[in-house]
């Protein structure tokens, strides 16, 4: 049987990253910063977590415990976080307030990200999108300071 016409002309790449990745990113994120707050005691300053990006389209998935096994250069993470390549998250920023498309506290965090690692569907088409691996942050609540 012939191939329907709708999709003649659209790059196969194309398509998967603006239909199905898209469709794929379940959850939304808030992406933030470390600022320098108030001195401590010591006089050194405090750092404190600022909102840097919000509702940025994401995934979040649990890691197996054979994928921590079986994790390169073993680097031990929990969570995988799949985003679109274009959102720019360097591994310096913590993630937090995960939530479903309902606004739904999915996990409040925080996490840090251990490592960040950008795929392409093929050699020519250019990264489809990023996996950020994450590990519960040591700090409690959300984050901020």
């Amino acid at each position: 049987m012939a191939r329907s016409g709708l999709l003649r002309g659209v790059r196969p790449t194309t398509l998967l990253r603006s239909v199905l990745f898209t469709e794929e990113l379940l959850h939304f994120c808030t992406i933030q910063v470390a600022v320098e707050g108030a001195l401590d005691g010591f006089g050194q300053p405090t750092i404190k977590w600022e909102d840097e990006t919000t509702d940025v389209p994401c995934r979040l998935n649990w890691r197996s415990v054979n994928e921590q096994l079986w994790q390169f250069e073993g680097v031990v993470a929990d969570y995988k976080l799949f985003m679109d390549n274009e959102v720019n998250v360097p591994e310096t920023r913590q993630i937090v307030d995960i939530t479903d498309k309902d606004g739904v506290i999915v996990d409040a965090g925080p996490f840090d990200i251990i490592s960040r690692q950008r795929f392409d569907t093929s050699p020519s088409a250019g990264y489809h999108h990023q996996e950020l691996l994450l590990k519960r942050a040591a700090r409690p609540g959300r984050g901020k300071g």
